[in-house]
């Protein structure tokens, strides 16, 4: 008998045991996949997050004490206090149905990145030069006075025509933030750098901030189509220059090369109330 026990005691030894005694996943519609959680406890859980879907997710309570921030495949370890009266799920729970964790707000994004064909664009002119650079919330401008002539930019009558062909009319820049700006005046041979940004995408809030072109932080079911939808897609910059006297429209055209999912900045402000 002892000899027997010895055998079994030492077969147990060398097999894996199961390290997690209950397992939950949190599922994003039709998106494949999901946030797979492995832990064990039941005060003061611990374990495994597995992100099997094939986009970046981040999610976050609206304290910031429970975070998530993962590519796909990758997997992070997390322990969390869990309140007496708060139960885990069990099986699969959609994230829509997942609307608190511990009894806090608990959201999940995924953040789209845009790669674009041309890290710059220009256009020469009979004046001068306009070279545009796009960014997350803006356009880094210059305007290159190569006349004898001043050159002035009308932002009140440019625009921003976006990806969906939305036109966005009237411009700000870094300097200015009311709804009406005076036109900027370049003087011959100088140079004129700002970044731009339409004025219907300027919020006043709690935070002031901008948003971009395309919705960066959208559910995580939706960015594969988003991804599809705007790839290759172009967004037209119109600057109406007024010289001698003459309005002139000079247009820069930037083309997204392919648009990506990354992990998403987790922030308190971002989440909902």
């Amino acid at each position: 008998m002892t000899r027997k026990f010895l055998l079994i005691l030492g077969f147990l030894c060398t097999v894996s045991l199961p390290v997690f005694s209950e397992t939950f996943a949190i599922k994003f519609g039709d998106l494949p996949g999901g946030l797979e959680f492995q832990y064990e406890g039941t005060g003061r859980i611990a374990g495994t997050i597995k992100n099997t879907t094939p986009v970046s997710i981040g999610c976050n309570t609206e304290t910031n004490d429970f975070q998530i921030n993962l590519d796909p495949g990758a997997i992070q370890d997390f322990s969390w206090e869990k309140p007496p009266s708060y139960t885990l799920p069990k099986g699969n729970v959609d994230a829509s149905e997942m609307r608190s964790w511990g009894g806090q707000s608990f959201r999940c994004d995924t953040e789209l990145g845009l790669e674009y064909k041309n890290q710059s664009e220009s256009k020469k002119f009979q004046w001068g030069t306009i070279t545009g650079s796009p960014r997350r919330e803006y356009i880094d401008l210059s305007l290159e006075n190569n006349s004898d002539q001043p050159i002035e930019i009308s932002w009140n009558e440019s625009s921003l025509i976006d990806f969906d062909n939305s036109t966005k009319r009237g411009l700000l820049h870094s300097r200015t933030r009311g709804e009406s700006i005076p036109n900027s005046v370049v003087p011959p041979r100088a140079k004129f750098s700002e970044y731009i940004f339409p004025k219907e995408n300027y919020h006043r809030d709690m935070i002031s901030y901008i948003s971009p072109p395309i919705e960066s932080r959208v559910p995580p079911a939706s960015a594969e189509r988003l991804m599809k939808l705007y790839t290759g897609k172009k967004m037209s910059l119109v600057l109406q220059l007024i010289i001698e006297g003459k309005k002139t429209p000079v247009t820069l055209e930037f083309e997204l090369k392919s648009v990506s999912t990354k992990k998403p900045l987790l922030h308190p402000h971002q989440l909902p109330g």
